[in-house]
Parts: structure tokens; C-alpha cells; sequence
């Protein structure tokens, strides 16, 4: 895995309220190809616990065609109605495995530490330390790691029939050398 240099945090938000059935899709520059990490922030608001459709907050890692990769994210359990937090492999084959790491309540904050090299990831969850006055965001000791089984080329955020409120910590990242610019005042 690459190592990672801990640079200021520099949150940007985005507020996204996506219908029932309806998608948000949008691609996160990268530019890095190998040794790379992101973190990036999801709240969950509201799932829509009625539609067809698996009503999530995701990221998708994947090939340059899109059609093999890894999701990671938030999704609610069409059963229970309680969010988790997944990681899903999607093949070119149109086949898919999936991962339950944890559960996650409405309103929490889960951060997402997504590393790559040498044809290994990483992804680790970061969730709240609440103290008195403040909390801290900290590895929560829970991460899913394997094989990067394609060649990385894009990282989109995916969002279905939920508001969510999305952190990109242009800080904590090599991905992108303009974001760390902004993010050292430069």
C-alpha cells in the first residue's frame, strides 16, 4: 500500500437530494495511477425505502470502459431498512459479489480512505470519536482490502434516491495536484 502523507484536511461539501429511481452520477478528477489514496465523507439524510431501486451513496472505482471495478459506500438493506456500509465487486462478466463491512445509522458520519498501488486497495472507514465539545474522525478499525483485479482509470460518485451530504478532503489526497494547491493556499 502507499504511504500516506498526512497533509491538512480541507473539506469540500456538496448537498445532494436525488428522487426516488433517480441516479447522480459524477466523475472525481484522478490523476494518479498508482500509489494513490482519497478520503471522502458521506451523512446519509434519507433513504428512499420504496422504490425498486437500491437507494445508496457509493463510489465507483473502475475500469476506463466502467464495466469492472468496485463500489463502496453507503446502501440500505432492502430487508431491514437499516443502511450499511458495503463493498461490491462488478465484473465485465455482468457477475457481482458483495461485502458487508458495518451498519450505519441515518445521520452519521462515515469517511471513506480509499488507497491503490502495485495492484492492491484498500478501503478504510473512518467514523466519529465524540468527546465533550468536539469529536475526531479516526480509523475505525474496520477496512476491506484485496486485488485490484482492472485497470484503475476513473472514480465517480453514485447517488440513488437519497440525501446525502457529500466531504471531499482535498487534503487528504494525491490524486489530484490542483485540489492539493487550494488545499496548501497555493
Amino acid at each position: 500500500m502507499p504511504n500516506l502523507v498526512l497533509a491538512k484536511s480541507v473539506l469540500i461539501d456538496s448537498k445532494h437530494s436525488v428522487p426516488s429511481g433517480q441516479v447522480e452520477m459524477r466523475p472525481l478528477q484522478i490523476q494518479c495511477k498508482n500509489n494513490c489514496y482519497l478520503t471522502t465523507h458521506l451523512v446519509a439524510k434519507k433513504f428512499d425505502e420504496t422504490s425498486k431501486w437500491n437507494s445508496s451513496a457509493m463510489y465507483v472505482f473502475a475500469s476506463a470502459s466502467g464495466n469492472e471495478g468496485i463500489r463502496y459506500g453507503i446502501k440500505l438493506n432492502k430487508k431491514s431498512l437499516i443502511p450499511e456500509i458495503v463493498v461490491e465487486y462488478f465484473y465485465s462478466n455482468k457477475e457481482s459479489e458483495s461485502f458487508v463491512l458495518s451498519e450505519s445509522t441515518l445521520g452519521s458520519w462515515e469517511g471513506f480512505k480509499l488507497s491503490w498501488g502495485n495492484g492492491k486497495y484498500q478501503i478504510t472507514l473512518l467514523r466519529q470519536e465524540k468527546h465533550e465539545e468536539y469529536s475526531i474522525l479516526r480509523d475505525s478499525g474496520i477496512e476491506h482490502s484485496g486485488n485490484v483485479f482492472f485497470e484503475p482509470e476513473t472514480l465517480n460518485y453514485m447517488f440513488i434516491g437519497v440525501d446525502v451530504l457529500q466531504y471531499l478532503d482535498i487534503g487528504e489526497q494525491n490524486v489530484n495536484q490542483e485540489w492539493l494547491k487550494i488545499a496548501n493556499g497555493n
